[in-house]
């Protein structure tokens, strides 16, 4: 046996020493499979030994050579311990794509340590791999499963960036593959099949893109295997052994924009579940993916508030399909999905909101117990559903499709905003074709053949200067050939100092055999030339059918925090070019597919970190862009043998976003058609992604993140047409104006279906001519402003604080809104009187929630610093309980006679000094309660730092339950936090804070204490902090939430008359036709008879407490009911 094993050693180590080359596989490979080294299989006579040791050694060695791909023939490999793949290399077997019956390359798995924790038996390092490979556990049972250790999981050390999983078959494992929860980001589990008997994919603590991309987990890869020991798909009593062991398919806590896309769970307990992490919860969206025949096919815990969006998926399950557990208290969106149970459809069993939009029930019911179902054009088939609505909903709507007509409705939720009712004509808008379905991927690939042409052999070589010349004679050999070639060129940095010109049918290709990262090094072009140049001659210029593959580029003389203009790293100069796991670390310029026709262009993960233009594509048709992945973090995330012309820091890696949202266009689309963009990504950018001139694209998956303007539309001409579903968009930075932005140029149509939107100033800004539809979106950011054009919007969840949710100018051309729903009552919007508007179905006032006693409580509030005694103020107090002191020094709390005082002469100031290098804190308490919160209480101060410690500082709020303002995750009017260490406004000079109290979750509680107070972890310094005009204001008496309006919403017969129970006695304002009453509204004045059909009877009280009228006080507190008169 030692002779035996000390051979294989032996020949392991020649294997390593030989030069990258095309290994011949017996299965097609789906690209040109080039291995840095081959792994020599066991003898037959070593079959029963361990051959994960020399496996390690032989990772290792190729690890410190920079890395590459270790290549293992079709064979059995015996593995009983545990092994790390290392950073920048990757593991690649000979299997076919997908493996199902017939296997190649295959690891027989006996790691087992149950009595202690375990490592996995494939750890992860970041800018690690593994591909084309079967893992199977010979000992493993269906009937009684042995719990091993994870099959593969990413590694604590080294952990961070890219690890992927792709073209792998997990046969049997107990648990099979582990991301996190250390930190850990941009993971690719891509073509994988997995049969887990506890876990099949988990992960945690993942801060930046995941992708999960055509999964599947499912009995059928063990019971179709053909191994020894395959267990038969169901048992006798035709029962999914899976869900009775139960198996979870998907378990993610936190993971911050998870791409799933073509997901395949079928026959486990529990499909996918959603639950709260380690350190946070998650957002994410899923296409196009299957989970059914489970117990519960979606469980749906904590999620963030940005919540879960779902496009053309289909969700089936013995118990129930889709779960709102009681923890569910956010949002979960569903567009053009389907439902199936024998018991139940769907079950609301948390606070949250459930959003279904042209959505199909093939089976089972739906029992709303609390929160908000939204059934907005969804469909039966086949079957009238029985809908609950227990009594603590607060919110429902069916509307329009055959579920508005055919469903069997119990609703105990009598006093709730509820509406069943078909949608009018005029509000109907036409469904899409599916964007983006499987199957449509176009991918690079090469005859086996093909020959390979390594740059060392042309002279290239880590010590020159300049590697140009060499390997421009590799290229040019290549292209001589006439045929497809690859160019290679192992791990190493490459300097170079001139450029390179890549011939038709030849690819130059890097180490990286998977999507990698700066951090990890690999096979680095070094750009020495070109700065100050931006129209100079790019670095890679591509001729017609040629292409780059497993590379990073990086200027050595960049520097991210003041980046200086250099020509573009690539250009395309014909079609049918492609980029495929290409990386640039921090360009000026990176891709431009402009200045040529790049019809054909295949994209699939390109990434880096780009300061002025990203992507350029025009005159392309039936381009291609996937896995798009730029953030500044390439730039300031290196591998120690980079060289750099500053070492990154806080200081330059802010510097660095802030240059971006100042400079950068992301993505810039001109001219264009049949493109078709899908799981992109991009943070920090002035411009994220832009399209001009005629274009027509469909946009699945689109995250822009930290962008001044997220999606730019700008395309003058009428022809364009830009549709997207999942798009995730975030405006940020001081200039941010809102996730879309119209120009006055754009005269096209653009589409948006289930969409997510969060921070800055604005949902959309609509200026140009155009159409755009915004159908079903969750919005945590600004209004909707609408300047011009034709703005459509259908199932909008507007999740913020802001009064106006819609605002038009008065010149747009039409505007239509479908049951916009506001989360904590009537949905406020801003509309000239006589333009253009049609409301259906949006969102009343909920039935308020009042403080007890609330008739013996004081509702207003109003500091006065010319008067200390009244209200009385209290100075120097250190408030215990509600905040308290830490490490602040010579700490002032008082009035003060100020000229800069916000009104009169005075007003009150915090001053001390933060004596601490992490953390500090003073909270002073000023004034006393109670004051009681109603539902239109409006809490606001002005606020003034005076130095830069100050601006962490604010008032804050205790309530007689203990709750303080800060934790409770309110929003003020402009949408930012109201925690005192958030930033109100700029140093020296006077901000508005105000807090809409009443549309919270503050609402019914009755105020303490009121605090001024500082709260910073940012350093010691000098604190100090004016504030003026504290006011609670509160337009409404009580007796006007005891309004009532008879009969309830429902179905009526002729002659029924509406009449309201006010016991104010104050004037009530109605409307008949879906919109908001306003001032000009007529006054209600007895019973009103409806007409026959269908009537939306909205009434408000109208007033306002402010002395100029420019704003109200709070959203008007709409009440509604919805009736359709029988004749």
């Amino acid at each position: 046996m030692q002779k035996i094993v000390l051979s294989a050693l032996f020949l392991t180590a020649l294997s390593l020493s030989a030069q990258p080359r095309v290994v011949a596989t017996r299965f097609a490979a789906s690209d040109l499979p080039v291995a840095d080294a081959v792994f020599t299989p066991p003898t037959e006579d070593a079959a029963g030994s361990d051959w994960a040791p020399a496996l390690q050694r032989a990772i290792d060695e190729l690890a410190t050579r920079g890395g590459g791909t270790l290549f293992l023939p079709a064979a059995e490999y015996p593995i009983n311990s545990p092994v790390v793949v290392k950073e920048g290399v990757v593991l690649r077997g000979d299997n076919p794509r997908p493996a199902v019956a017939e296997f190649g390359t295959i690891f027989v798995i006996r790691h087992q340590q149950a009595d202690k924790p375990s490592p996995p038996t494939f750890g992860l390092q970041r800018g690690s791999g593994l591909r084309e490979l079967v893992f199977w556990y010979p000992e493993q049972s269906l009937d009684t499963p042995r719990p091993y250790p994870w099959t593969i999981a990413t590694t604590p050390a080294q952990a961070g960036n890219n690890q992927s999983i792709i073209n792998c078959t997990l046969v049997n494992p107990y648990r099979a593959i582990k991301i996190g929860n250390h930190f850990n980001e941009l993971h690719t589990i891509r073509n994988v099949r997995i049969c887990p008997l506890h876990t099949g994919i988990e992960m945690d603590g993942v801060t930046d893109i995941g992708r999960l991309d055509n999964v599947r987990i499912d009995l059928a890869v063990w019971a179709d295997s053909g191994l020894p020991g395959t267990p038969a798909a169901v048992d006798k009593a035709g029962k999914a052994p899976l869900a009775a062991l139960g198996v979870t398919g998907v378990d993610i806590g936190r993971s911050d924009w998870e791409y799933m896309y073509n997901l395949q769970i079928h026959g486990v307990g529990t499909g996918l579940r959603i639950r709260k992490g380690a350190r946070g919860t998650t957002n994410a969206v899923m296409a196009y993916c299957d989970i059914s025949d489970c117990d519960t096919a979606l469980e749906l815990n904590e999620l963030n508030g940005v919540g879960l969006s779902a496009y053309n998926c289909d969700f089936s399950g013995r118990t129930r399909a889709v779960q709102g557990s009681e923890r569910f208290t956010t949002v979960a969106q569903f567009h053009s999905c389907r439902f199936s149970s024998p018991a139940l459809a769907i079950q609301l069993s948390g606070s949250g909101t459930l959003s279904c939009l042209r959505c199909e029930f093939l089976g089972g019911a739906c029992q709303t117990d609390v929160g908000q179902l939204l059934l907005i054009q969804c469909d039966a088939n086949g079957y009238q559903p029985q809908l609950n609505f227990g009594a603590d909903v607060k919110r429902w709507r069916v509307l329009g499709g055959n579920l508005a007509q055919s469903s069997q409705v119990q609703n105990l939720a009598t006093q709730a905003d509820w509406i069943l009712a078909p949608i009018p004509e005029a509000l109907q808008t036409p469904p899409l074709p599916p964007l983006c379905p499987p199957g449509h991927d176009r991918h690079v690939s090469f005859p086996a053949d093909t020959p390979l042409i390594l740059v060392t052999d042309y002279g290239a070589d880590c010590s020159l200067a300049d590697n140009g010349p060499a390997f421009q004679r590799a290229l040019d050999h290549a292209g001589s050939l006439g045929r497809p070639a690859v160019v290679y060129a192992p791990a190493g940095l490459y300097a170079f100092r001139s450029d390179l010109l890549i011939p038709s049918q030849v690819e130059l290709r890097g180490s990286f055999a998977v999507p990698h990262h700066t951090v990890s090094a690999g096979t680095v072009l070094l750009i020495h030339h070109g700065q100050g140049d931006e129209a100079g001659q790019p670095f890679l210029s591509l001729q017609r059918q040629s292409g780059l593959r497993g590379l990073t580029c990086w200027y050595p003389q960049q520097r991210a925090s003041t980046p200086v203009p250099y020509p573009w790293t690539i250009r395309s100069l014909g079609p049918q070019c492609w980029l495929v796991d290409v990386t640039i670390g921090n360009a000026w310029q990176a891709a431009d597919l402009a200045s040529h026709d790049a019809t054909g262009m295949i994209i699939d993960y390109l990434a880096g970190a780009v300061f002025r233009r990203g992507l350029a594509i025009a005159n392309a048709d039936n381009a291609q862009i996937r896995d798009l992945q730029f953030n500044p973090h390439y730039s300031n995330r290196l591998h120690t043998s980079l060289p750099c012309a500053e070492r990154p820091n806080r200081e330059t890696i802010l510097a660095c976003v802030d240059f971006q949202r100042a400079n950068l266009e992301g993505i810039s689309i001109r001219d264009s058609s049949n493109l078709l963009l899908r799981g992109n990504f991009l943070y920090a950018a002035k411009d994220g992604i832009v399209f001009r001139g005629h274009c027509q694209a469909d946009i699945l998956m689109q995250g822009i993140d930290t962008a001044w303007h997220a999606a730019v539309l700008a395309n003058d001409s009428a022809e364009a047409s830009l549709r997207f579903a999942l798009a995730q968009l975030v405006p940020l930075g001081s200039q941010n104006i809102a996730a879309i932005v119209s120009t006055s140029d754009f005269v096209g149509e653009a589409i948006f279906l289930n969409s997510q939107f969060w921070a800055g100033n604005g949902t959309a800004q609509l200026d140009g001519p155009g159409r755009v539809r915004l159908e079903q979106f969750n919005s945590l950011t600004g209004p909707v402003v609408v300047n011009n054009g034709h703005c459509h919007l259908s199932a909008a969840l507007f999740n913020n604080s802001f009064i106006g949710k819609v605002v038009a100018s008065g010149q747009q051309q039409s505007l239509a809104m479908l049951t916009p729903i506001s989360s904590r009552g009537a949905f406020p919007y801003e509309v000239p009187a006589g333009s253009p508007l049609r409301a259906f179905a949006m969102s009343n006032q909920l039935l308020p929630k009042l403080p007890e006693n609330a008739d013996a409580f004081p509702i207003r509030f109003h500091s006065d610093c010319e008067n200390a005694a009244q209200p009385p103020f209290t100075a120097d107090l250190i408030a215990t309980p509600g905040g308290g002191l830490r490490r602040v020094r010579d700490l002032t709390c008082r009035m003060v006679a100020r000229d800069d005082a916000h009104s009169g002469r005075h007003a009150i100031l915090l001053q001390g000094v933060a004596d601490s290098p992490d953390y500090a804190y003073a909270y002073c308490q000023i004034y006393s309660g109670p004051i009681a919160v109603m539902p239109d209480t409006v809490f606001s101060y002005w606020i003034k730092p005076l130095t830069q410690r100050g601006l962490h500082s604010g008032v804050d709020l205790r309530f007689t339950n203990g709750m303080v303002l800060r934790d409770m995750g309110i929003k003020d009017s402009r949408g930012r936090g109201t925690h005192v260490s958030m930033p109100k406004g700029p140093l020296d000079q006077w901000t508005k804070v105000s807090v809409n109290l009443g549309q919270s979750n503050a609402c019914g509680l009755v105020i303490d204490k009121i605090m001024l107070a500082y709260d910073s972890r940012l350093g010691s310094g000098d604190i100090a902090v004016l504030v003026d005009d504290i006011a609670i204001t509160s337009t409404l008496p009580a007796a006007c939430w005891q309004t009532k309006i008879n009969p309830p919403s429902g179905n009526h017969p002729a002659g029924t008359a509406v009449s309201i129970d006010n016991p104010s006695g104050l004037p009530i304002h109605f409307t008949l036709d879906g919109s908001n009453p306003t001032a000009q509204s007529p006054i209600f004045h007895g019973p009103l008879t409806l007409p026959a059909g269908c009537s939306e009877f909205r009434c408000a009280f109208i007033i306002s407490d402010n002395a100029d009228n420019t704003e109200p006080a709070a959203p008007p507190a709409v009440m509604a009911r919805f009736y359709n008169i029988i004749p």
